[in-house]
């Protein structure tokens, strides 16, 4: 979360350690207008666990629809996001940033996925219903 307001400057002590990592500086500050972009977007704009889970789940449901065709099109995508979302709370420790990256590949193998059931339904409805042969159009 950023800060309402810009940052206390560091400690005297330690700007010989601030300048060895940065020669610019410890000029810390909030940049304005996007400050207030960013604060506004992250207040309003929040992928909670559950939708996720959702949209995770989804994904799976795409694969299981495709499972002759070795997951189809949706097999890459949820891949990507899965393996994005699993190995940093494996390798380190889940943290809310890690999660942001794999939220892109998961809703596109989400998309993928409805596209299959949508199509996987309407299949047999379509293949049960009788089709009009139009007439063939007469000249004169």
């Amino acid at each position: 979360m950023f800060p309402a307001a810009s940052p206390a400057p560091p400690p005297h002590y330690a700007d010989h350690y601030l300048n060895a990592y940065d020669p610019a500086g410890a000029n810390l500050r909030v940049a304005q207008p996007y400050a207030d972009w960013v604060r506004a977007y992250q207040r309003f704009i929040v992928v909670s666990g559950p939708l996720i889970g959702v949209i995770t789940l989804t994904g799976v449901a795409g694969l299981i629809v495709a499972w002759r065709r070795l997951g189809g099109p949706v097999l890459l995508p949820w891949l990507t996001g899965l393996a994005l979302l699993v190995t940093p709370a494996a390798v380190a420790d889940f943290d809310p940033r890690y999660l942001v990256c794999a939220i892109p590949p998961l809703c596109i193998a989400a998309a993928i996925g409805v596209r299959l059931i949508v199509s996987r339904f309407r299949r047999p409805a379509l293949a049960g219903s009788p089709r009009k042969i139009a007439a063939p159009a007469q000249f004169q």
